[in-house]
């Protein structure tokens, strides 16, 4: 199908169609023709991913900034790096036009913003945050914002939200966002999908029942259904106007302080979307819609190559790898049900408490950087090194068994621990990830968490044997399918009642049931400043199957790495916790044990003594 843009009647502006291509100018210009009518903007793009459209908006947004006096331009996107990379390319549209005088100062600077908990109450505690900012001359400013959803909540101005979809708390961000463009200020979304029942995929069937005649083609969609086809949204004739040159150089200056369209521009009335919806401008560019219009010519330009359309597609077809990814992330077709996540935000972020942490992450160049390659011939010397770093970086973790065996320190408070242990050995894969909970009552609150990412098998065991040999109290579920097999294997059989096998895809429903009543009702504890933890339990999936839930992984977007291997070792955790609890003990009682004469061992089993009498592991 052709890309949906729009029907508005653009201005060319020749030295623009020579930077952009037509979706790009689209985007840079369309809004202006709500604006000379005093009407706000409320506009949505659904999009492929890297065919330039953040770098459309940081041009539209620095000149509109230059433009108007004291009108801020709040931007806010997935995460921090990505909204630090937005301001550069701001900076970078600044310097190519030669207005760098128009610039006061930009860096990142930090302020404080209330902590709120679930009800939206205070809860007397503050979040510092970083943003990055531009300080234009005029008043104007660019902020550009954490992935915190309240980060922006005490500005107003012109907001910007991209990848919108992949956002860890859409809602709240949402919630925080449409606020601040109460004052007639403008608002922009857009993003690629990440499922079916987003809260972004709801904003785009809204937009498109609002601004796509039924006779143009559109088969009415409700948020609640599923469109069977994406082609069914036919899109009005984009007129190709001043399409990319292949041959042009940049100007040293431009006049980006102007607007090319006519003051009297009427808006067409097609545009007037229904009183339920706020989207006036929508927009659906696919990968190859992007090719047709121009951003294959750019690619070969900008990297001196030479792909032809099917050549390209196919490579982003094939690094995909699965059809799911593909369509979603260039087709604009959303697979799967993003909120089929094993429970709501709502109840992950009544796990989060403010504590700190143990928390080591290891790739693999830095553990043969600071253990060296394994020999054979010198094994034991390296697995003491390996003991000693852990032993060092988790000695608060130790130190617990320290206190409670040393006869000379009174005894004091020894934790009930579980453990789980989730195997992976690839130095470029998942996550090798080592999950150590406390139990305070029916709460399992996280004390340690090692990961790494490494085939390294000898580091891995002796980790794993560190923690096991060296911890009291402590139980262990791991993962003994697959790679783990075997170091599993040889955990069970050296740490008997310490260490337990799990067939993973055999219990992965019984694990992902017990992970999900915890959650629900806040029994899994974790820190509130480690968010990719929290993302990573966010990330897993349900869906109703079979008479039984099915359990699933997606993107966790603050830690890549992690296909929810920190989320499924403390599911294995929460398993060794459950089973923990049915261990079963039992004793001869005799009538008067007085009266015989008992050796000391005799009678510290006849004794009143409870920690002898604690299921083995504990």
């Amino acid at each position: 199908m052709s890309a949906i843009l729009p029907n508005l009647p653009l201005t060319h502006n020749p030295t623009l169609a020579k930077l952009f291509t037509p979706y790009q100018l689209h985007w840079i210009e369309a809004e202006e023709i709500l604006r000379v009518q005093g009407r706000q903007t409320f506009a949505l793009a659904e999009k492929s991913v890297r065919i330039g459209w953040t770098f459309a908006d940081a041009f539209k947004n620095v000149r509109k900034r230059l433009n108007f006096r004291n009108r801020d331009y709040l931007f806010a996107t997935k995460d921090y790096p990505s909204a630090l990379e937005y301001m550069r390319v701001c900076k970078q549209m600044v310097d190519l036009f030669n207005l760098t005088r128009s610039i006061l100062s930009h860096g990142e600077e930090f302020h404080k913003v209330p902590r709120l908990d679930e009800a939206g109450r205070p809860t007397g505690f503050s979040d510092e945050l970083k943003m990055g900012v531009i300080k234009f001359d005029n008043g104007s400013r660019i902020l550009a914002f954490s992935s915190h959803p309240q980060a922006m909540a005490v500005y107003a101005g012109d907001v910007g939200l991209d990848e919108f979809a992949k956002h860890p708390n859409a809602r709240l961000l949402w919630e925080t966002a449409q606020g601040r463009v109460t004052w007639g200020y403008d608002m922009a979304v857009w993003s690629s999908h990440d499922g079916e029942d987003t809260l972004f995929r709801e904003f785009a069937l809204e937009a498109r029942n609002a601004l796509i005649p039924i006779s143009e083609g559109r088969t009415p969609a409700s948020p609640h259904l599923n469109p069977s086809s994406p082609s069914s949204f036919a899109a009005p004739e984009l007129p190709r106007q001043g399409g990319p040159s292949s041959n042009f150089a940049l100007p040293s200056s431009l006049d980006i302080r102007h607007s090319s369209l006519p003051a009297n521009q009427q808006p067409p009335s097609s545009i007037e979307p229904p009183p339920s919806s706020p989207w006036n401008l929508y927009y659906r560019v696919t990968l190859t819609d992007a090719i047709e219009l121009g951003l294959l010519d750019v690619i070969n330009r900008v990297q001196n190559a030479s792909f032809t359309p099917e050549q390209f597609v196919a490579d982003c077809r094939a690094r995909a790898r699965q059809e799911e990814i593909f369509q979603q992330a260039y087709l604009c077709n959303p697979m799967g049900a993003a909120a089929n996540h094993i429970v709501d935000w709502s109840a992950i972020e009544r796990c989060r408490y403010d504590y700190e942490v143990l928390r080591v992450h290891l790739e693999h160049a830095q553990i043969i950087e600071q253990f060296g390659e394994f020999n054979p011939r010198t094994e034991t010397e390296r697995e003491q090194d390996i003991g000693d770093f852990i032993q060092k970086r988790f000695l608060r973790l130790f130190q617990r068994r320290a206190i409670d065996d040393d006869p000379k320190v009174e005894r004091k408070y020894s934790p009930t621990l579980r453990g789980g242990f989730d195997v992976a050995a690839s130095g470029q894969g998942n996550l090798a990830a080592f999950y150590i909970d406390e139990e305070r009552g029916n709460d399992l609150w996280l004390s340690a968490l090692f990961t790494c990412r490494t085939d390294d098998w000898h580091f891995l065991k002796a980790v794993t044997f560190k923690f096991l040999r060296d911890l009291r109290n402590f139980r262990v579920h791991g993962d003994a399918s697959g790679l783990g097999r075997q170091i599993c294997w040889d955990a069970g059989q050296r740490f008997r009642g310490k260490f337990v096998s799990v067939n993973f895809g055999a219990k992965k429903h019984d694990i992902g049931f017990a992970l999900m009543n915890q959650l629900a009702t806040a029994q899994k504890r974790f820190p509130r400043s480690e968010q990719d933890i929290a993302a990573d339990y966010f990330a897993l999936r349900k869906s109703f199957q079979g008479g039984r839930w099915a359990f699933s992984e997606s993107r966790n977007n603050l830690n890549p790495n992690s296909h929810c291997d920190i989320a499924w070792a403390g599911g294995l955790a929460t398993l060794a916790h459950a089973e923990g609890k049915c261990s079963v003990g039992a004793v001869v009682i005799q009538d008067n044990p007085c009266e015989q004469k008992l050796t000391p061992e005799q009678w510290l089993i006849w004794g009143n003594d409870s920690p002898i009498w604690k299921p083995m592991g504990r």
